[in-house]
């Protein structure tokens, strides 16, 4: 997980940082308020219990943060091949002068929203909704040096964070349930139920 350790100096004012960012952060969610009625409760076990708690990833659409619409990068941070490229969203603070970012690797684009412009041009494209690798398909390869804009929406794999969530269900009376957290975290390692 990221994290920033922040120590401070006993003799001065000054502090010393370390960053324990990684390339990467990895995003976890709970979905525990989602439950609203006895169905919504067994659909959820039902689901639960068919994805053997956290042994096995789904698709999760994060309404925070679904999209990407015309994010302009150079050939060279997506660019696989000269035909292919790794879908990413960038994380950046947009001030003039500021050229820090992060990169989330996109894995599972929604089928349908992918567009891909290089040098103003849209392309020609194939996705592979399973990786978010897309394949150029006109005659013009990508360059190190191109332009390219992405639009796109995704989904986020992710699994239950612990297998014993079960555990956390409780009958409050007839037909009144509670499930004091759900919660889901980002699979890197994608073992997908589509």
């Amino acid at each position: 997980m990221a994290s920033t350790d922040i120590v401070l100096s006993k003799d001065s004012p000054r502090e010393k940082r370390t960053s324990n960012w990684g390339d990467y952060f990895v995003h976890k969610y709970d979905v525990s308020h989602g439950l609203k009625s006895q169905s919504d409760f067994e659909e959820l076990k039902a689901f639960f219990l068919a994805r053997r708690g956290g042994a096995y990833s789904f698709r999760f659409k994060d309404y925070g943060d679904y999209a990407v619409s015309n994010q302009s990068c150079a050939g060279s941070v997506v660019k696989l091949s000269s035909t292919t490229l790794q879908l990413k969203k960038l994380y950046a603070t947009g001030l003039a002068g500021d050229d820090a970012y992060l990169e989330r690797l996109i894995t599972k684009p929604v089928d349908g929203t992918v567009v891909v412009v290089v040098n103003d041009v849209t392309r020609n494209i194939s996705v592979d909704h399973l990786t978010g690798i897309v394949t150029i398909t006109s005659d013009d390869p990508l360059a190190d040096a191109d332009t390219v804009k992405l639009s796109f929406e995704f989904d986020v794999p992710v699994r239950f964070d612990i297998s014993d969530e079960w555990q956390k269900m409780s009958y409050e009376c007839y037909k009144v349930y509670s499930w004091d957290s759900i919660l889901l975290v980002e699979d890197m390692a994608e073992t997908i139920i589509e």
